[in-house]
């Protein structure tokens, strides 16, 4: 049985595409992520007792930070944390601030901790002066998206 020219073309063609696609996809599956979502205000998830470390602030908001495909998250967010976040200073001004580590540049007061150990699941926590409106809270956690998780990524590569 001979093949026609065009449908062996046609074979080789989707065969093709379909590699391609499916490294693509395996790419993306296996770039590094930093997940960071929202958890409420003056609460952290069930479990982390004596966190934060802060009590004397009236207000914080918690962020759950799930890291994905990023090898060996050793350390906490601290370092890199600091120079992300200092965009964000004047941007909402009733977040309580401090300088950067060897520096009088200002940026975000921050706290974390891992989930049981695991580096690769913290929750993290800002600090407020006064309660954040809802809008505040969706437009602060897009630019934790925006300006953290990259910071994070390139500080784990």
């Amino acid at each position: 049985m001979r093949m026609n020219k065009k449908v062996v073309a046609v074979v080789v063609s989707l065969v093709l595409i379909i590699s391609i696609n499916a490294v693509i996809i395996y790419i993306q599956l296996s770039a590094p992520k930093v997940l960071i979502a929202y958890h409420g205000e003056n609460v952290v998830p069930e479990g982390l007792t004596g966190f934060p470390s802060i009590t004397n602030q009236p207000f914080f908001y918690s962020w759950n930070l799930t890291m994905v495909n990023i090898n060996n998250p050793v350390s906490g967010i601290g370092v890199p944390a600091e120079r992300a976040l200092q965009p964000l200073v004047s941007k909402y001004p009733q977040l309580v601030t401090m300088t950067v580590t060897n520096s009088d540049d200002l940026t975000l007061r921050l706290d974390a901790t891992a989930f049981t150990g695991n580096m690769a699941k913290q929750c993290f926590v800002l600090y407020a002066n006064s309660q954040l409106s809802s809008d505040q809270i969706s437009g602060l956690t897009e630019d934790l998206n925006t300006h953290l998780a990259p910071a994070l990524i390139e500080w784990y590569s």
